[in-house]
């Protein structure tokens, strides 16, 4: 009976045969070959096997679906269409479609069912969403060859089970602490746990405190990661947090006054504690002493015994010491800045000289001065500002004198062996190379060598006429000679060579020659 209308349908195509058919064969191997005869094609491998069972994938009275028949013996993709599940349940493409659709039969046994591109699959129609580092790998990283695409596991330990450095201690719910971007980004919340991170445990890496990835074996105690850095060597015990935090190991809330009897000021106060608590050694209140730390930087060598703070202070190692109340020596100028050895050499407890020239030796003047420095020097520097008087001299500085240098004249410090006389200085610049004696000073003055007051007729008792207003002084003074000279002798002194008389009419040029010319005579009367 259930063979009917194909029989109907075969009548319609082929009425002559019927009769002869019906006759031949029974029905149900006439249904069968009926049915072979109208397949379009062999099944794939996948489906070989109900090859002769058409009934299987096609309803021949029309009152299922292809896709009822389909999802009887596929039962999974049944659960996902029922619970909008999986890719057939989830997209919206194929939830209400016809299996065929997608997969087609009857192309012979090698043929490929999915007839879609896998490569433009959208992952989020399916049971795993695609997301992070995951959407940059190829689909053979999850999916192996053979196996299912819905057989590829959903769980982070079904593919990074051998990655898992936690060895499984920490379950199989790595989304918990992990993100599909990076392993090395967690969200994993530490105050959940037995230890807060707070302060610089906050910026740790996790294997700074977890050697071992299964995270048991972190200590819970200060001294379980810091005992190699304890400064203490374990003298101050195990409570760590009874003095520093967890912000940093330099922020201590230790209060050095109040437990050691030793308040820290000054400079103290900017010191690390090894800076004065060494490793390994121990400390009590007999080393809060300044000579316990600072013995070896002590410049007067114990000579003013232990109590630094008599004359120095916590803020800096400049004395406080004042100098002129217990030495009745006050410090100026350049001495103030001098450090104490400078000046006591044979330690602190010498009795050092208070005058300039018992510390200042060897002196420069070599005593031509005296003892007293201070009349010309001052302590701020013994060569600016020497307020020495020459004018107090005897030897005034007057003219360009006043302008000069003091070595120009003085060649060395001994100031007393510079010469008063003009010679003594300007004897290699005298153009009269002597001829006019040594006292410069009847002619020239200090202001100007060429501003001379020499008046030849009063002085010389020569006055200058003539040819001899133009001649130089070495025309006629070309050896030493006496400043006064009689006119009668004055020719023949200088022209008795030149005379053309040979001296027939005397030593009186004078009577019959003037001095403009020798040619012009004097005129003669009758």
């Amino acid at each position: 009976m259930q063979n009917k209308p194909a029989a109907k349908l075969f009548a319609f195509m082929f009425p002559s045969a019927m009769l002869v058919l019906i006759l031949v064969w029974p029905i149900p191997a006439y249904s069968a070959s009926l049915e072979g005869l109208l397949s379009p094609g062999k099944l794939s491998d996948a489906h070989a096997e109900i090859e002769d069972n058409c009934s299987s994938c096609h309803d021949p009275l029309g009152n299922k679906s292809q896709t009822t028949l389909c999802t009887t013996c596929h039962e999974a993709v049944a659960e996902d269409l029922r619970h909008s599940m999986g890719f057939h349940g989830l997209h919206e493409g194929v939830a209400g479609a016809e299996c065929q659709v997608c997969h087609k039969e009857h192309n012979g046994l090698d043929a490929q069912t999915l007839q879609f591109d896998l490569d433009q699959l959208d992952h989020h129609f399916t049971d795993f969403a695609l997301a992070g580092a995951h959407k940059e790998i190829s689909c053979a990283s999850c999916h192996k060859q053979g196996v299912k695409f819905s057989a590829a596991p959903n769980e982070c330990s079904g593919c990074h089970a051998n990655d898992d450095p936690h060895d499984g201690n920490l379950g199989s719910n790595c989304a918990a602490c992990h993100d599909s971007v990076t392993w090395k980004t967690t969200t994993f919340n530490h105050a959940t746990a037995r230890f807060p991170l707070v302060g610089a445990h906050a910026w740790l890496s996790c294997s700074s405190c977890h050697t071992q990835n299964d995270f048991s074996t972190a200590p819970l105690q200060c001294e379980g990661c810091h005992q190699k850095d304890d400064p203490h060597e374990g003298q101050f015990g195990a409570q760590c947090g009874s003095c520093h935090s967890e912000t940093s190991w330099l922020n201590t809330t230790f209060d050095h006054g109040v437990s050691t009897g030793f308040l820290l000021q000054g400079q103290h106060k900017s010191l690390t504690c090894i800076s004065c608590h060494l490793p390994g050694k121990s400390f009590s209140p007999s080393d809060s002493t300044c000579n316990s730390c600072h013995k070896k930087d002590d410049p007067h060598e114990g000579s003013r015994g232990s109590d630094c703070g008599s004359c120095h202070s916590q803020n800096t190692w400049q004395a406080t010491f004042d100098h002129v109340i217990q030495t009745g020596f006050a410090l100026h100028g350049s001495h103030e800045q001098l450090a104490c050895k400078s000046c006591h050499t044979d330690g602190l407890e010498a009795t050092l000289p208070t005058t300039c020239h018992e510390c200042h030796q060897p002196d420069p003047h070599q005593r031509q001065l005296g003892n007293d420095c201070a009349s010309c020097h001052n302590e701020t520097s013994f060569v600016a500002s020497v307020r020495f008087n020459h004018n107090l001299t005897s030897f005034p500085l007057l003219g360009i004198h006043a302008a000069l240098q003091c070595d120009s004249c003085h060649a060395t410090a001994r100031f007393h062996d510079a010469d008063a006389q003009c010679a003594g200085c300007h004897d290699k610049e005298d153009i009269h190379n002597g001829n006019m004696g040594e006292d410069c000073g009847s002619c020239h003055n200090p202001t100007s060598w060429s501003s001379t007051r020499f008046e030849h007729g009063v002085s010389a008792n020569f006055a200058l006429s003539g040819m001899h207003t133009e001649l130089r002084c070495s025309a006629c003074h070309d050896r030493p000679f006496m400043l006064k000279v009689s006119s009668e002798q004055s020719c023949v002194q200088c022209h008795q060579k030149d005379d053309p008389h040979e001296e027939s009419f005397g030593n009186d040029c004078a009577q019959c020659h003037n001095t403009s010319s020798f040619a012009e005579l004097k005129a003669f009367g009758p």
